[in-house]
């Protein structure tokens, strides 16, 4: 099958399914250009596409890219952190166009979903792949499978149990499509919530709030730099406690490990710094 891919980093071994896969020939790689952001959010799988010969366009998809695509037969367009707005009504040879994306939808629409799943403080949440439409992560529900959450994950964690999930669920959908595309289901226009993209200037904890919500904070930190290292919260502990010192008072720091004092309580927890490298 020839197929087009559209993403990023995010669910990189989506790409790389596709890539060394022999039932599939990947077309075209679209991505964003994430120069102006210091962290190039795609360079993994950029180098991915190059090293196997697949070309790649940063600038975005307009709708002669997509008939350009028909003319070399694509049939499935695959979305996957894409930042810009893909044009709909495909024709021609592309039969299936759909997004996969990091939430339980119609909950969790929006760019970066991951971190709300901490904050709000679910049970559960999953991953979705739904048809393309001219709603964002508006349309037909294709597969959609949910995971627990234990209450202690950091957004490393998440991370990575929704990358083995998209994985999954794209292997299903692209061993019968026809069945689940027929099988597609519309999302119900009351259950939709759009969760907005946390940015950086967001990351700022204020150590009065309550002992459960500096925690959660916390397991949401994960900072990317330009060197291509990613910064990150884990084994966040939480105690509460009277004490007398003042919220945001640092008591101690060994190594990666820090505690602070806040209104009602003691927070320890690790800062971790690891390279973002990915192996074929």
């Amino acid at each position: 099958m020839f197929v087009a891919y559209f993403g990023n980093d995010i669910f990189l071994n989506c790409f790389r399914y596709l890539a060394d896969s022999d039932r599939f020939k990947v077309l075209k790689l679209f991505s964003a250009d994430y120069g102006g952001q210091g962290y190039d959010f795609a360079q993994s799988t950029r180098r991915i596409a190059r090293e196997a010969g697949i070309p790649v366009q940063t600038t975005p998809v307009l709708a002669r890219d997509l008939r350009a695509l028909e003319r070399q037969g694509c049939e499935a367009i695959i979305s996957a952190g894409y930042s810009h707005k893909i044009p709909t009504g495909c024709g021609g040879s592309i039969r299936y166009a759909f997004n996969i994306h990091p939430s339980l939808l119609p909950q969790g629409a929006g760019p970066m979903p991951l971190p709300w799943a901490i904050l709000k403080g679910l049970d559960r949440t999953g991953v979705t792949l739904h048809k393309l439409s001219d709603i964002w992560d508006g349309g037909d529900l294709l597969l959609q499978e949910s995971f627990a959450l234990r209450g202690s994950e950091n957004l490393e964690d998440l991370l990575g149990s929704s990358q083995a999930l998209a994985l999954k669920l794209l292997d299903r959908f692209m061993d019968a499509p026809d069945v689940y595309w027929r099988r597609a289901v519309p999302q119900s226009p009351g259950g939709r919530e759009y969760w907005p993209r946390i940015e950086p200037k967001d990351y700022t904890v204020d150590w009065t709030w309550e002992l459960e919500k500096i925690g959660r904070f916390l397991r949401t930190y994960r900072y990317a730099y330009p060197d291509g290292s990613i910064e990150f919260i884990a084994d966040v502990h939480v105690s509460s406690r009277q004490h007398p010192h003042a919220p945001g008072t640092l008591l101690s720091e060994d190594g990666e490990w820090r505690t602070v004092a806040v209104k009602d309580g003691i927070v320890s927890y690790r800062v971790c710094r690891k390279l973002a490298v990915f192996h074929h």
